[in-house]
């Protein structure tokens, strides 16, 4: 199944009934390794319980209960305009068109997804503390260079001095408004036994975007150290591009690494 396919499905998701849905799971996995379907549908579950909250904030008019039964028990009822179950239920019908409609376009305009820096941070962050899939499983640094110009991604990257002393894993490419992101995955060894879920909370990640996708990318080659989505980052810019180095490790090794 691929990203199209899966948000086929999702748009009539709704999360809080159809998460235990079989129909679904193969589409929620797709998530795990898009970060644009991601986020995509993380504003699709927002919408829906802002629409879920306000229909239910909705006050229904007084007395139409009574109404509708009265109009029922008619047998021979004038035209609809006359009736006040009718008018009524024509009021709700407008109330309801309109709070959804309000909700709906009101709050989606409000989660419309920011081009700027900081949620491309945001967004990469996040791809590196969840789940993915290396397009590329190779220590040969050369291998994943040669992969990374056939999809059109970043190759002329300078590394950071520290990432020459680690393993590199492999890397995949992110879209980020249509331009290519070239993502390094690392292990950071030190030289002790671990079992691997250990090994795990030493993962180091480099991202690598053209300056020109950013509207607000940093401006100097000096790092700048912030913690998101539980990692430490370090971002700066130097020549046409922006680097993101990220890793779960604590912030000296990430100051070692630069």
């Amino acid at each position: 199944m691929n990203s199209e396919q899966a948000k086929d499905i999702l748009q009539h998701y709704r999360p809080s009934v159809d998460a235990a849905d079989p129909h679904f799971r193969e589409a929620l996995e797709q998530v795990q390794h898009d970060p644009e379907l991601a986020y995509w549908f993380a504003e699709h579950c927002t919408s829906y319980e802002a629409m879920r909250r306000t229909l239910r904030q909705t006050p229904v008019p007084v007395g139409l209960r009574e109404a509708i039964l009265t109009a029922h028990a008619r047998q021979h009822p004038p035209v609809w305009w006359r009736q006040p179950a009718m008018v009524a239920l024509a009021l709700v019908a407008t109330i309801v068109i309109t709070v959804i409609g309000y909700g709906v376009y009101g709050h989606r305009f409000v989660v419309t997804r920011p081009h700027n820096f900081a949620a491309y941070l945001r967004t990469m962050t996040s791809v590196a503390a969840g789940k993915y899939v290396l397009a590329v499983a190779s220590a040969d640094p050369d291998v994943l260079r040669h992969y990374l110009a056939t999809v059109h991604a970043p190759t002329d990257y300078t590394l950071p001095r520290g990432l020459h002393t680690l393993s590199l894993e492999g890397g995949l490419v992110l879209d980020w408004f249509g331009h290519k992101v070239s993502m390094l995955c690392f292990v950071l060894e030190d030289g002790g036994q671990q079992d691997k879920e250990e090994e795990g909370d030493h993962d180091v990640w480099f991202f690598v975007v053209r300056r020109a996708a950013l509207p607000d990318a940093p401006v100097s080659e000096v790092p700048h150290l912030a913690p998101v989505h539980g990692l430490h980052t370090a971002s700066w810019s130097r020549g046409d591009n922006t680097y993101v180095l990220a890793t779960r490790g604590v912030r000296d090794t990430l100051e070692q690494l630069l």
